[in-house]
């Protein structure tokens, strides 16, 4: 959890629909699952982002707001699982042929294609 020098006091309720606020209106932030919740000055966010950025973001966002105390960021950053990697012929068959259901229509594409 991270201090916070707290100037003045301000409720919990306040400070709560300032981070909603900030946090929703942030670009780097736009489209996260973020939920705030506040306990005398002290904000939680939970939820899931896409990225370590966004973790660190909604942080810096919440430190700026007037009467917060500390921040316990326990935001989860959500993992892709990598793609496999296709070679460049797989890339090209499945981007031009994807209309070839079979062999044999493969077969009729390339003959009508010679006989023209």
């Amino acid at each position: 959890m991270n201090q916070i020098p707290r100037h003045d006091l301000v409720n919990d309720t306040a400070i709560a629909r300032s981070a909603e606020y900030w946090l929703r209106w942030s670009p780097s932030l736009a489209m996260t699952n973020i939920h705030v919740s506040v306990h005398d000055g002290c904000v939680t966010l939970t939820g899931e982002v896409s990225g370590d950025y966004q973790q660190v973001a909604a942080e810096a966002t919440i430190r700026l707001i007037e009467g917060v105390s500390a921040i316990k960021n326990e935001l989860r950053v959500r993992r892709r699982s990598p793609k496999p990697r296709s070679s460049g012929s797989e890339h090209f068959a499945q981007k031009h042929w994807t209309r070839i259901s079979s062999l044999a229509d493969l077969r009729n594409k390339i003959g009508t294609a010679l006989s023209r």
